[in-house]
C-alpha cells in the first residue's frame, strides 16, 4: 500500500508529460521540471510525501506485528487490528493527497 501513492503520481504525469524514467537512477528524474507549476505539480508532490510517508509508517507497523507474533496473541484480533491500520492508512492517503485546503489539512494536525 506504500506504493500506491507512487503509482498514482507516475499515472498522472506519464500521459501529460513525454517524461524520460530514469530506470537506473530513478531518484533522479525531474518530477518538478516536468510539471508546469499549478495544481498537478501539487497533487504530484503531495502523492510523492504520501508514499514517503508510508514508509516511515512501515517502520512501527512491520515490529508490532511481529511482537505479537512472537507473543502468540490472538491471531483474529491481530487481524482485525491490522485491517483497521491498513484501513486508517488508506483514509490517512487520501486526505493527505487531497488536503490542500484549509479544513482537510486541520483534521491532519
Amino acid at each position: 500500500m506504500a506504493y500506491l501513492p507512487h503509482y498514482l503520481k507516475v499515472a498522472l504525469v506519464f500521459p501529460i508529460q513525454q517524461l524520460e524514467y530514469n530506470n537506473r537512477e530513478p531518484r533522479h528524474t525531474d518530477w518538478d521540471r516536468a510539471l508546469q507549476p499549478g495544481r498537478l505539480a501539487r497533487l504530484t508532490r503531495r502523492l510523492l510525501s504520501a508514499h514517503k510517508n508510508g514508509f516511515e509508517a512501515f517502520y512501527s507497523f512491520a515490529p508490532a506485528v511481529l511482537m505479537c507474533r512472537l507473543q502468540r496473541a490472538d491471531p483474529t484480533a491481530v487481524t482485525a487490528l491490522t485491517t483497521q491500520f491498513l484501513k486508517l492508512r488508506m483514509l490517512y492517503n487520501f486526505l493527505y493527497t487531497v488536503g490542500e485546503y484549509d479544513a482537510i489539512a486541520a483534521v491532519r494536525k
